[in-house]
């Protein structure tokens, strides 16, 4: 039996914040880069100083913040779910104190949450400019008030709450620009999928990164890092201290990615890249058992797929 369980070390969800380099003149405050990747679990992380790392993982940009910055290697989870967690980063406030356990509105009537101060209400409250690019809060859950821009990867105005499960329509795709398509039978919930996709679309149209829902996300932290660093733009960090939020779903379930990222972690039977021993890395849901090494290949090799094709 392959046994996938959260180490102390591990986190559901892993913060990395980057501070920039300039400070902005106007405040003499730090300009903050938040980024929030989904599902990442601290052994497949590439670089030593998270300690045991598979041996296929893959991680060079957050290798290099690490090595440029601080690398907090006794950072805990904290609670074994996703919205809650989140909640409580962005809070600084414990799930047992604001009694939020589950999915419900970040701001719940009922309960002790209402009066929390959350970090993005922080950084405006404190003369910032606030941003926050997908998936910060769980998906669908947010308190818009905090940010002067608050955006979805998906809808004409930025606005269209988009579950991962609903991502592959969402994004124009079909059954065609499949290249390999499985479902895990030992894992439950329509998410647990592997879309290998093929390299173009069936009119020649690549298929790359750039247009899946990250993509995207990144594609407008871009845009808005230009829009930051543009004297007159409509947040001209000159004059006023950015906090930008960017959320990225993946490595989380259903695995979809081009196929250029499946083909680095392609592993055959007796392949010693493949290490059956290593029951440290977290594929949701948490703490889920294998019976079927097959199943369990498959299941790393989409998890690292979608882990390098975010790095």
């Amino acid at each position: 039996m392959f046994r996938f369980r959260v180490r102390p070390r591990s986190l559901a969800v892993v913060l990395l914040a980057a501070f920039a380099a300039a400070v902005a003149a106007a405040a003499g405050k730090p300009n903050v880069l938040m980024i929030v990747v989904d599902d990442l679990s601290t052994p497949a992380i590439a670089h030593p100083a998270f300690g045991t790392t598979h041996s296929s993982a893959r991680t060079p940009s957050i290798d290099r913040l690490a090595n440029e910055g601080v690398a907090f290697t006794q950072a805990f989870a904290n609670w074994p779910s996703c919205a809650p967690a989140r909640q409580a980063f962005m809070s600084g406030a414990l799930p047992e104190k604001t009694q939020y356990r589950f999915y419900g509105n970040v701001r719940e009537q009922a309960g002790r949450n209402r009066s929390v101060v959350y970090i993005g209400q922080h950084f405006k409250d404190n003369g910032y400019s606030t941003i926050r690019l997908d998936k910060i809060y769980h998906i669908g859950r947010d308190v818009a008030s905090q940010w002067d821009v608050t955006e979805e990867p998906f809808g004409v105005n930025r606005d269209q709450i988009t579950q991962q499960a609903s991502e592959f329509s969402r994004l124009g795709l079909t059954t065609t620009d499949r290249l390999r398509y499985e479902k895990f039978t030992e894992m439950g919930g329509e998410k647990s999928e592997i879309i290998e996709l093929k390299a173009t679309k069936s009119n020649g149209t690549p298929i790359t990164a750039d247009i899946l829902t990250d993509g995207i996300t990144k594609l407008r932290a871009l845009h808005w890092l230009d829009d930051l660093a543009t004297p007159g733009g409509q947040f001209d960090a000159s004059q006023k201290p950015f906090f930008l939020a960017v959320g990225f779903r993946r490595p989380h379930l259903p695995y979809t990615a081009p196929t250029s990222y499946y083909q680095k972690f392609k592993w055959g039977d007796g392949d010693t890249n493949f290490e059956p021993g290593a029951t440290n890395i977290v594929l949701p849901p948490q703490n889920q058992a294998f019976t079927d090494v097959t199943q369990y290949r498959k299941a790393l090799e989409g998890y690292y797929a979608c882990l390098l094709m975010t790095d």
